[in-house]
C-alpha cells in the first residue's frame, strides 16, 4: 500500500498565506515550473535560492527545507 505524500512544508506556507506558486516565484525571482520542481521534490534548490525564498516568506530556510537525515529529500 503506498503511504500518501505528505506535503512539503513550502506549499503549506504558501497555502496558509494566500499566495500561488507564480506569485512567489515572481518575488524570488525564479521560473514557476523551477519553484513547482522545488515542491514537488523534483529538485533541490541552491542556498541561495532557498536564501531567497525564506527571505521573501520571511521565514527561516529551516522552516521550508528542514533537515531529513536518512531520508531522501522531499
Amino acid at each position: 500500500m503506498r503511504r500518501p505524500k505528505s506535503r512539503h512544508p513550502l506549499q503549506r506556507i504558501l497555502s496558509e498565506r494566500g499566495l500561488r506558486h507564480q506569485d512567489l516565484a515572481r518575488l524570488v525571482p525564479i521560473s514557476r515550473s523551477y519553484l513547482t520542481q522545488i515542491i514537488n521534490g523534483q529538485r533541490i534548490p541552491s542556498l541561495p535560492v532557498a536564501q531567497r525564498i525564506a527571505a521573501v516568506l520571511e521565514t527561516s530556510v529551516d522552516q521550508i527545507f528542514p533537515s531529513q537525515r536518512g531520508e531522501p529529500p522531499c
